[in-house]
C-alpha cells in the first residue's frame, strides 16, 4: 500500500523556521564532511525567527554541553502533529538550500528508532518527489560497519539513527564505538563519526537531558543541534513551537475529556489519567471505518487520514496520551 501525504502549512512553518535560521549561509557541494558554518549573521537570523513567530526573543546563542561552539535550537510540535515528517523534511530542506548532508537522529530508545527507521522508510517517495532525492538512513550497529564507511563516503543525504545506549553505555559491546576495529581498517567509528560535521538532530530531548548524555553527544562534534519535543525541559534557541493550545485550535487534534479520576493531584492520579486516556483513545479507534492502517509508533491502528490528540483534565491538570498523525507520527 502507497500512502499518500499532503504537505501541510502548519509543518512547512516548522520546516522554514529552522531552515530560515541560516540565511545567508553559502551553499556548499554535499561531501564527505558538512560545511563550516556561517555564524556571523545566525543570531539575528534566530531572533528575526522568533519576532515572526511571537517567540522570545534570544539575548544570546543558546550553549550547551552536547554542543559548546554550535547552534542549539528547539522545535516544539504537539504530540500527534508530525515532528518525525517535520525533521526527515528539514533535513531534505537543509540539504537543498545550503548543500549540508551528513545527519545523525539520535532517539532515547530500540523502540523510537525503529519507529523512526519506518518513518523513513514510507516517506521516502513522498520526499523524491519533492526534493528530487530521498534521505539514506541506516540504524548504526557495531558489528555493521559498513553501513557507517557509506555514511562516511556516500553520495546524497545520509542519516544515521541511533539510539542513546549505543554511544552513551559502559557495556562492553557499547564501547566499541570508542575503540579500534581491525575489520573497519584500524579506525574507531566515533573518529568517522566526527570527521562528518553531522547536523545532530534529537527526538524526545527531555529523555536525553543527563550530564553524561550530552558529554557523549559532544563527541560528535556536531555542526549544530536541533531538538524536536512537546516537552522540552532544558530551554535553548526556541525557533517553532505549536503547542496544544494552538494545535486544538487549529482543529489539529482531537480532544477527549476523562473524568471521574478522583484522588488527590501527584503522580499516581497523573499514571491513571494516562491509563484512561490510552483506553479511551484505543476504544474510540476501534469505531472507525475498515481501511486502517498500523501506525508506527503506537500500537494502535489508526487511520493515516486522521490526527488525534487526547488530553485528560482532571480540575487543570492535563495529561497527554497516544496520538498519530497522517504525516508519521
Amino acid at each position: 500500500m502507497r500512502l499518500q501525504f499532503t504537505v501541510q502549512e502548519f509543518q512547512t512553518e516548522a520546516v522554514a523556521a529552522v531552515a530560515d535560521c541560516f540565511a545567508g549561509q553559502p551553499y556548499s557541494t554535499p561531501g564527505p564532511c558538512n560545511a563550516p558554518l556561517a555564524t556571523d549573521r545566525l543570531l539575528a537570523n534566530v531572533r528575526a525567527v522568533q519576532r515572526r513567530a511571537g517567540l522570545p526573543l534570544s539575548g544570546a546563542p543558546a550553549v550547551s554541553e552536547a554542543a559548546p561552539d554550535a547552534p542549539n535550537l528547539d522545535v516544539e510540535m504537539e504530540t500527534g502533529t508530525g515532528k518525525t515528517y517535520v525533521y526527515i523534511k528539514t533535513i531534505m530542506e537543509l540539504n537543498r538550500r545550503y548543500g549540508w548532508s551528513r545527519f545523525i537522529v539520535v532517539v532515547p530508545g530500540v523502540a523510537i528508532r525503529e519507529g523512526v527507521r519506518r518513518a523513513f522508510e514510507i516517506t521516502a517517495e513522498h520526499f523524491r518527489q519533492t526534493y528530487g532525492t530521498r534521505p539514506r538512513p541506516f540504524t548504526y550497529d557495531s558489528s555493521a560497519l559498513h553501513e557507517l564507511e557509506r555514511f562516511r563516503s556516500g553520495t546524497g543525504v545520509q542519516v544515521m539513527i541511533i539510539n542513546l545506549q549505543a554511544f552513551n553505555s559502559a557495556s562492553r559491546e557499547n564501547r566499541r564505538i570508542y575503540e579500534e576495529q581491525d575489520g573497519f581498517g584500524s579506525r574507531r567509528p566515533i573518529d568517522v563519526i566526527r570527521a562528518a560535521r553531522p547536523i545532530v538532530v534529537i527526538d524526545e530531548p527531555q529523555r536525553i537531558g543527563s550530564a553524561r548524555s550530552l558529554a557523549s553527544l559532544s563527541r560528535f562534534d556536531p555542526l549544530m543541534v536541533l531538538r524536536y519535543s512537546a516537552t522540552h525541559r532544558v530551554r535553548h534557541d526556541l525557533v517553532h513551537r505549536l503547542d496544544a493550545v494552538e494545535a486544538y485550535r487549529r482543529k489539529l487534534v482531537k480532544r477527549i475529556t476523562v473524568v471521574g479520576v478522583d484522588g488527590e493531584p501527584g503522580a499516581a492520579k497523573r499514571r491513571i489519567q494516562i491509563r484512561e486516556v490510552i483506553r479511551a483513545h484505543l476504544d474510540k479507534e476501534r469505531e472507525l471505518q475498515p481501511g486502517a492502517s498500523r501506525c508506527c509508533r503506537c500500537s494502535s491502528s489508526t487511520r493515516w487520514s486522521d490526527t488525534a490528540t487526547i488530553r485528560a483534565t482532571t480540575s487543570s491538570v492535563p495529561t497527554r496520551g497516544c496520538s498519530s498523525r497522517s504525516t508519521v507520527r
